[in-house]
């Protein structure tokens, strides 16, 4: 095989005649071979150059008396076939870039040939950004992989192979946002109204302005709110009966459930579509008897460290005339406790799980300085977290 040329191979071609004979190659427009009757019926013109287009491209034999004549054939073979494309689909691809950044992607079309080698192709491709009609790269080859922005943009890759027979695909490829927003709740408290006994909860009022999207501004984000127990194992999407707004009512206060919170799911969505929620509570409250029965309160406890920071998995006990109640603190460090009789309440927080998680180096070295007296521990708070009976064993073992 000769690329963008012609295959040559000898056919013998044998046939019985008598006397000489006339034969014409392919360039004549005659054809090759002739028959034996055509031949001599040609035969004996002497001016059978005429005849030929290029009188090159005739030759006689004379006959050598055996009855039979050889002659060798040129067969020019073209390879006419375009090369074809493995893949030419759109595709699709997520990106999860912190601040919505141009994302890495994997872009290839490779092609095949019935004759040329893959390696031996010759491609090219030219990239239209957003699809709007201009051609913003152009590269050698067949892997256009690189940094795109969030979008729907076209490619077109163009192959050609050795005979000089070409095609081309064009696609589209689109990086989607996929990832959620992130949003933040708090905990309300709400009086029924008592005109209607109920009361409505605007999202707007469960989430304040902090959360936040990658890619979305936070004026674009859709915010709505439904019943926690209304959300389901794995739902990623709020359900179509989702609002702006929920609806408490005295159904949602003793005796006809344990306790006067409601905990909602707040969903937050961005312009891409995508969903999170974040779980958070509503204390319904009855001070104007909107429900005929007795008042009820509730009393709510921070947790936190030194420095006002929440602590979690602290285990809150609330004692009084009813009896023990005992809450575990989430991670916002609030508990709320509902009260629905008057008297005297204790609350005690205690957490005695992994003491040793928060000791530092530095921790041992404020107690030494303390019990040395080179400078005391001034917070109460230092003052009950120092093991003393442990620092005295630490300094006795070093000084003896």
């Amino acid at each position: 095989m000769f690329y963008n040329t012609t295959k040559q191979q000898n056919v013998n071609i044998t046939s019985q005649g008598t006397g000489p004979h006339i034969f014409r190659y392919a360039n004549s427009s005659l054809g090759l071979p002739l028959a034996c009757n055509v031949i001599e019926e040609w035969y004996p013109f002497t001016d059978w150059h005429a005849l030929c287009p290029s009188p090159q491209g005739c030759r006689a034999w004379e006959d050598d008396g055996d009855g039979y004549y050889t002659f060798t054939q040129e067969i020019k073979v073209v390879d006419n076939e375009a090369p074809t494309w493995v893949d030419c689909s759109d595709q699709t691809y997520c990106s999860y870039e912190a601040d919505c950044e141009p994302t890495e992607i994997e872009l290839t079309c490779p092609a095949e040939d019935n004759c040329t080698p893959a390696d031996q192709l010759a491609y090219q491709y030219f990239i239209n950004a957003f699809n709007d009609g201009t051609i913003d790269i152009v590269g050698i080859g067949f892997d256009a992989s690189g940094s795109y922005p969030n979008g729907t943009h076209k490619v077109t890759f163009k192959v050609t192979d050795k005979c000089g027979n070409f095609n081309t695909c064009t696609k589209l490829f689109t990086i989607n946002d996929c990832k959620k927003p992130t949003p933040i709740c708090h905990a309300v408290s709400i009086e029924l109204m008592p005109s209607t006994g109920m009361a409505e909860v605007w999202a707007t009022s469960l989430e304040v302005g902090d959360s936040y999207d990658n890619c979305t501004e936070y004026s674009n984000l859709q915010i709505l709110v439904e019943r926690l127990s209304d959300v389901g194992a794995g739902q990623n999407a709020p359900d179509a009966d989702a609002a702006g707004s929920v609806v408490v009512t005295c159904d949602d206060l003793p005796p006809a459930t344990m306790s006067p919170i409601v905990e909602v799911a707040v969903w937050v969505g961005d312009e891409a579509g995508n969903w999170d929620y974040c779980v958070t509570t509503i204390t319904v409250q009855d001070w104007m008897g909107a429900c005929g029965g007795t008042m009820n309160t509730s009393l709510s406890s921070y947790i936190s460290n030194e420095e006002l920071e929440p602590v979690e998995l602290v285990n809150v006990e609330l004692t009084g005339t009813n009896g023990t109640t005992s809450i575990v603190s989430p991670s916002n460090g609030t508990v709320t406790f509902p009260i629905f009789t008057a008297g005297q309440y204790t609350v005690a927080p205690q957490k005695d799980i992994n003491p040793l998680n928060g000791v530092s180096t530095y921790d041992l070295l404020l107690m030494q300085k303390h019990l040395l007296g080179i400078k005391s521990l001034t917070s109460p708070y230092k003052l009950i977290a120092a093991d003393v009976k442990q620092q005295l064993q630490y300094l006795y073992l070093r000084h003896h």
